[in-house]
């Protein structure tokens, strides 16, 4: 679990525009700044990364025989307001975020690969902001994301188990 998560840390914070990251039990989060929809994007792209990374380390566990496991990935967006709490002199003074994005983002990691949704769950707000980009030169993102009603937050979301081909083909080619 230490070397999985070191890994997804190293991809976050490959992102420019993170704020925040940390784990809270076995999940890892992070907080972006995204003022244009192209950081969205990115972000996507990093969930796509992670989406294939961990499709290798489970090869990986299983050809050492250990046991595998499945993650869910959330994603939202929205307009949130950050605010530095705390008491001076304790040495206790952090970021509290307030707003839908990212609570929405852990109801959604909590649905993603349970209940018939795909590993990668993103809130209406990301999804619409995102839709329009290229995943390649034939499709764009909403042709790979379905419409599911989401009964965390009694909305409609949308969902995806998106990878990048040319690092899946490595891997089923043994990675060598």
């Amino acid at each position: 679990m230490r070397a999985f998560c070191s890994e997804i840390i190293d991809i976050l914070r490959k992102n420019d525009n993170y704020r925040q990251i940390g784990i809270r039990g076995d999940c890892i989060y992070a907080i972006y700044s995204t003022p244009y929809q192209s950081d969205l994007h990115a972000i996507l792209n990093d969930a796509i990364l992670i989406n294939t990374f961990q499709k290798m380390f489970n090869k990986l566990l299983s050809e050492n025989s250990f046991p595998t496991f499945s993650i869910g990935i959330g994603l939202g967006a929205s307009k949130d307001l950050i605010v530095k709490a705390g008491k001076k002199g304790t040495g206790i003074r952090d970021y509290i975020w307030i707003g839908s994005a990212v609570v929405n983002a852990s109801k959604l990691s909590s649905q993603g690969n349970r209940d018939f949704f795909k590993p990668i769950v993103m809130d209406s707000t990301f999804y619409f902001n995102i839709k329009e980009f290229k995943a390649n030169e034939d499709y764009s993102y909403s042709d790979y994301f379905s419409k599911k009603k989401s009964i965390k937050l009694d909305e409609y979301v949308y969902h995806a188990d998106m990878i990048y081909c040319e690092y899946d083909n490595w891997i089923n080619r043994g990675m060598k």
